[in-house]
This record gives structure tokens, C-alpha cells and sequence, in this order.
């Protein structure tokens, strides 16, 4: 009896220890780890622990000693969920079923690059006389992103922002601070950038308020009329000290003093008195220059002027040839009024034979001595026995005029007066 119990009791005992063995089975999950990366991102995720296989059921996972990595993140520990709100807790959760932690990343803040804001200076502009259109802005890193958005203007309106590199040029209108006073620019940084200092100023030129030139004008008349003054019209009344320190001529002398004359009853007219120009068609220039914190005049104007042309005339005249037809010489003399000029030259003579068939004039010279003309024939053929030369002298300069047309006859060669 003793022996039929032993033997139920190990059979019974078999049975327990084989349930139990496939119970143990049973209870063996698998963790498994997801890089869960952002949406978006193309780089791998470099450490990625391998799965974790056969864990008994309650059991608490060994915390891991390598993170994974991924570029531009940083890790920030495993979640229950891939919302990752739920962090899983090595220390105590438990395992309790197949599991899956999901990987939580922060995007990295980039760190800002710090630029000096190195200098701002006035690009253009004159003390009363030009106002000040542009402001340099140097840096000593280039401010990628800087635009007009991020500038501020205190002491006048912005109105553009070009420029790449290390410098940027600010243009600007309205000013509103007085000349030579300074405005404030202040910048706000872009993304990734941090500007320091945000702020600085430069002194600015406003012009004054303009007196402005309406015409420029000059008595005389082309080759009839010398011209003796030159007139200048403003819109409005010249200052009380303005005079003659304030105005210049180039191409003629000023003769005595400016003077003013009264225009609707009110010293407007600027009258320039002038002399020795360079004759008819002469081109004269006239600045006026004159700057205060109150008044502006700038002037420089080119006006054209007229000489009155002295008319040189012949009072007599005389020639010789030689008697014979053929090839002949003859010399003509030419007696002014008075002196001739020293440009005059055998460019601005023409000597010939009336009729072609009286001959030809081959070659001849012309001499100048005060106001006598030669004109030396050194090769005339007289075809003709009764031959006549005609000399035509056309000269203008801007001081005098010649215009002469003379008929000399010859008889077989010889000069004859008529």
C-alpha cells in the first residue's frame, strides 16, 4: 500500500513540475527600442541599444550606459508612448507584457554668433550745403539676415538697407536734428546673431534753406554788341552781406564790384560787370557761393558772350608782274587801316584767275607786316594777255572781321591799273 502511495506521489509530483515549467515559459517578453526620430529628419540615429529578448515578467530592466545620439538633437531618456509623455523608469517599472520604449529628442539651440557693431559714419553730405543721403554701418562679422526691419532710426527716416559682406549702407531722408548733430541708429539681431553694441550714432550735414538761381542772362549782340555785364535772377532776397568774396568769374575779369539791382522791389538781381574776355562767342563762367546755417546759394553756370567785330578794311592796294605769258611771277600788296591780326594766314586767302581760260595760279605765299599784306605769286601762268586776279580774303576772330574781294589787272604779265 505503502508502495502504490509513493508512486502517485511522484507521478503527481512530475505533473506539477512539468506545469510549471510551461508556465515559466509563458511569462518571457521582449523590449524593444525605437529610435523614434523627428518628423523630417534625415540623419541616423548612431547607439541604438539592441532589443531586449526573454525578460522575466515583473521583472526591472538594468538601466543602459550608452545613450544613442542623433545630430542636432540631444537624447532625453525612453518613453512608454512615441508622444514620449510617459518617461519609463528603470529603477522601478516593471516588465510586464512585450514593450516597446520610444527614444525622446530636443532639437538644439543653436548658439549665437556674436558681431561687433563696429561703426557708423555718414557716407555724403556738406555742412549747409548737402544733406546727408547715406550712412555706412560696418561689422565685424557679416549679419546674415539684417534688413531694413531690423534697423531704427532716431533723428531722421529710414528708407533703405542694401549691401552684403561686412558693411551696409542706410539710406535715410527727413532729417530732423540740426547740422552736424548726430542720429542714432539702433539694430535689433537677426536669427542667430547677437549685434552688440545695438546702438550708435553719427553726425549728419542738413542743408540749408536754398536760394535758387531762376535765370542767368548777358546784354549784348552776336559780332554787334560787346557784351559789358551779366545778370543773375534769384528767387528770393540775397543775403545782407553777400558781395563780391562770394562770387567768381572764369573767363573775364570782373570790372569794380557786384552790384545789385531791385527786381519787384527787392535785391533778388546779382549784376556782374565784365571785361576782357576772350572775344565774340566767348564762353564765361560764373560761381556764387554762399553758406550759412540759415542760407544756401550754390551757383556755377556757363553763359555765352558777345564782342562787337571791328571790320578791317583795305584803304589801298598796288602789284607788280613780269611781261611775259607763261609761267610768271607777281607779287600783290595789300594796305590795311590798321594792324592785322596774328592769326590771319593764306588759309583765309584764295587768289585766281577770273576766267579759266585766262590761266591758272599755281603757288603762292602770303606775308603779314602790321598792316600790310604780300601776297607772293611764285608760280602764275597768264594764258590770256589781258588777265584778271581776284583775291578774296575771309577772316573772324572774336575780336575783328575781314572781308575783302579785290580785282587786279594784267596785261601780257604786266600790273595795270584800270
Amino acid at each position: 500500500m505503502k508502495k502504490i502511495l509513493t508512486i502517485c506521489s511522484m507521478f503527481v509530483l512530475m505533473i506539477a513540475l512539468t506545469f510549471s515549467l510551461v508556465a515559466c515559459g509563458e511569462e518571457n517578453f521582449t523590449v524593444t527600442f525605437d529610435a523614434n526620430k523627428p518628423t523630417g529628419v534625415t540623419a541616423a540615429v548612431e547607439n541604438m541599444p539592441a532589443n531586449i529578448t526573454e525578460v522575466t515578467k515583473d521583472s526591472v530592466l538594468t538601466a543602459l550606459t550608452t545613450e544613442p545620439t542623433l545630430a542636432g538633437y540631444t537624447f532625453g531618456g525612453w518613453y512608454k508612448e512615441a508622444a514620449c509623455t510617459t518617461a519609463w523608469t528603470f529603477a522601478t517599472d516593471k516588465v510586464a507584457a512585450d514593450i516597446t520604449l520610444y527614444a525622446k529628442w530636443t532639437e538644439n539651440t543653436p548658439v549665437p554668433t556674436a558681431v561687433a557693431f563696429s561703426g557708423l559714419t555718414a557716407a555724403d553730405g556738406t555742412a549747409y550745403a548737402v544733406s546727408t543721403t547715406q550712412l555706412t554701418l560696418t561689422f565685424d562679422i557679416e549679419p546674415v539676415g539684417l534688413t531694413i526691419a531690423n534697423v531704427t532710426v532716431d533723428g531722421a527716416t529710414k528708407d533703405t538697407l542694401t549691401g552684403t559682406g561686412l558693411t551696409r549702407t542706410l539710406t535715410i531722408s527727413a532729417i530732423t536734428v540740426d547740422d552736424g548733430a548726430s542720429i542714432t541708429v539702433t539694430l535689433t539681431s537677426p536669427e542667430g546673431f547677437t549685434i552688440t553694441p545695438a546702438s550708435r550714432t553719427a553726425a549728419v550735414h542738413v542743408k540749408s534753406a536754398e536760394i535758387a538761381l531762376n535765370w542767368i542772362s548777358c546784354n549784348g549782340t552776336n559780332k554787334t554788341q560787346t557784351t559789358t555785364y551779366i545778370g543773375l535772377r534769384f528767387n528770393s532776397t540775397l543775403p545782407d552781406d553777400f558781395g563780391d568774396a562770394h562770387v567768381t568769374v572764369t573767363g573775364a575779369n570782373i570790372d569794380g564790384s557786384v552790384r545789385f539791382d531791385t527786381w519787384d522791389k527787392t535785391n533778388d538781381m546779382l549784376v556782374i560787370d565784365i571785361i576782357d574776355f576772350a572775344g565774340n562767342g566767348a564762353t564765361v563762367n560764373v560761381k556764387v557761393s554762399y553758406v550759412t546755417a540759415d542760407v544756401f546759394i550754390s551757383v556755377d553756370e556757363d553763359i555765352t558772350v558777345y564782342y562787337k567785330l571791328e571790320e578791317i578794311t583795305v584803304d589801298s592796294f598796288d602789284a607788280w608782274g613780269t611781261d611775259m605769258c607763261g609761267a610768271n611771277q607777281a607779287e600783290i600788296y595789300l594796305y590795311f587801316n590798321k594792324a592785322l591780326p596774328a592769326g590771319l594766314d593764306i588759309t583765309h586767302i584764295s587768289v585766281k584767275l577770273k576766267y579759266l581760260y585766262q590761266g591758272t595760279v599755281n603757288s603762292f605765299f602770303v606775308t603779314v607786316d602790321d598792316d600790310i599784306l604780300t601776297i607772293s605769286l611764285t608760280d602764275v601762268v597768264f594764258a590770256d594777255s589781258n588777265a584778271r586776279l581776284i583775291v578774296e580774303i575771309a577772316y573772324e576772330d572774336g575780336y575783328c572781321s575781314i572781308d575783302v574781294t579785290e580785282e587786279f589787272y594784267f596785261i601780257d604779265g604786266v600790273y595795270t591799273v584800270e
